[in-house]
């Protein structure tokens, strides 16, 4: 009887978790093909399919590197989906270009034979710095360079200094550069490896800064944001690294674990301040510089929110942040209330074109008394006991059981459609289905010794030796 019952449990886990997968994947495929299907009709005839908002907002997609492609996706202020484009593999940076208003650069990268850079390697990405006008598609092809996929692309973050120049964050050599992409040469760079050990970070030389975004400041510095460092760095093109500016420092996980995208706040907008996209601390946070330091001023999150990758403060006090696990971009008011979301898997970067490039039009959280809401989830002796268990303190519980960057590469290298929850249902699956196996063969262990002592002992009764 307990065989079946055990038999019968573990069915049932197993089907639950399959139909809620497929549950899971019909509805992602929906809201997923959305933008597709209607970038296919003109836009006269295409229908509303996010909240409405003031302005575009363009927003890329750059999930896993193996994944076939991504999409860049721009909605029009009434809900409707204005450009879609999905030929590149990956869509890193999208930014405002003073060409015209419904104009944008973008960073993507593609995949491409590997005879095309060096035969000898696996495969090689294109990066590509593209200049796309969103009301008429026409696209042009800024800079491009082919070279082997070492970890990652070559050109992660541009940032526009003047005509024909961007500043880079270059992930693949750990370096900081300014391009003149009418020469391809390099007028000036600052490595990475000058400035930092080499036995932190990440692994060596592989993927050890994950310098993920660069940020050209008003006063001619750049911000920059060695993501496997856990900091925020400033630097002077001349001298180099300000180490009295620098934000954050490696493994101090409370300040910044492994953050994205960094936007500056200059002091005539109430800084000097930072918004940063904490990631695995799955939080938006600000620091405000006083008398020398950084202190915390501001931060956001809620208990859906996993892996953030960007966050643009706007001129009205709003918080544009892209959720990227969280499959989902949204606009937070100065009171902490969620006033605009749109479910998007994978998305990296979001821009609300007129309100300046990323942050710059903003104002920084303490001059504008920004509330706080959410705190970071960490492991404590809180007694929990009495209080109602719910979906929430399931997932907080089943999140604090695996270290948050763990959890965070795991969703980020499952299909697009999978949460959390998804996850946590294979799993569940995959242990019930592993107990059980162990189960039966206890019991045929079991049986067989039964059998053999069954045999012996008729073997030593009469008529036997």
């Amino acid at each position: 009887m307990k065989r079946r019952a055990l038999r019968i449990a573990v069915f049932c886990i197993v089907a639950a978790s399959c139909l809620y997968l497929v549950s899971g994947y019909l509805s992602y495929s929906s809201a997923a093909n959305a933008a597709a299907k209607q970038a296919e009709v003109p836009f006269e005839d295409r229908e509303q399919i996010v909240p409405p908002r003031d302005n575009v907002t363009v927003i890329t997609g750059q999930g896993f590197a193996d994944r076939a492609r991504d999409s860049l996706t721009a909605f029009a202020p009434d809900g409707r989906v204005l450009y879609y484009h999905d030929e590149y593999n990956k869509y890193q940076d999208v930014d405002p270009s003073p060409k015209g208003r419904y104009t944008v650069t973008v960073v993507a990268s593609e995949f491409v034979y590997p005879e095309e850079c060096d035969a000898s390697v696996r495969r090689c990405v294109r990066d590509n710095i593209l200049r796309i006008n969103l009301t008429t598609g026409e696209t042009e092809t800024l800079y491009s360079i082919v070279a082997p996929a070492l970890y990652s692309e070559k050109i992660h973050d541009v940032d526009r200094v003047g005509p024909n120049r961007f500043v880079v964050a270059d992930i693949v050599h750990d370096r900081v550069y300014q391009l003149n992409t009418s020469t391809g040469m390099h007028e000036w760079s600052w490595q990475a490896m000058t400035e930092f050990p080499r036995s932190g970070g990440g692994e060596w030389p592989n993927d050890w800064t994950h310098l993920n975004d660069v940020e050209m400041l008003p006063d001619g510095r750049v911000m920059a944001s060695p993501r496997n460092q856990d900091q925020v760095v400033f630097i002077d093109p001349e001298t180099g690294l300000q180490e009295n500016w620098t934000l954050g420092a490696e493994n101090n996980y409370s300040v910044l674990y492994e953050q994205h995208n960094p936007d500056y706040i200059p002091e005539s907008r109430g800084g000097p301040a930072v918004v940063v996209a904490d990631s695995h601390n799955n939080r938006v946070v600000e620091f405000q510089r006083r008398n020398g330091s950084w202190e915390q001023s501001w931060q956001w999150s809620d208990d859906d929110m996993q892996w953030t990758r960007d966050a643009d403060r706007l001129p009205n006090g709003n918080t544009l942040i892209v959720d990227s696990n969280g499959g989902r971009v949204l606009e937070v008011a100065p009171n902490g209330s969620v006033v605009w979301n749109v479910t998007l898997s994978s998305a990296y970067d979001a821009e609300r074109l007129g309100t300046g490039d990323e942050s710059a039009g903003g104002w920084s959280a303490a001059s504008q008394n920004l509330t706080s809401s959410g705190e970071i989830e960490r492991d404590t002796d809180n007694d929990d006991s009495g209080k109602l268990i719910d979906l929430i303190g399931l997932k907080r519980a089943f999140l604090r059981m695996a270290p948050a960057k763990l959890m965070s590469a795991a969703v980020f290298l499952v299909p697009p459609w999978m949460r959390v929850w998804h996850v946590a249902a294979i799993g569940i699956s995959l242990a019930s289905l592993f107990a059980l196996l162990v189960a039966e063969f206890r019991w045929r262990y079991d049986l067989s010794m039964q059998v053999r002592d069954g045999i012996d002992l008729r073997r030593k009764g009469p008529g036997g030796d």
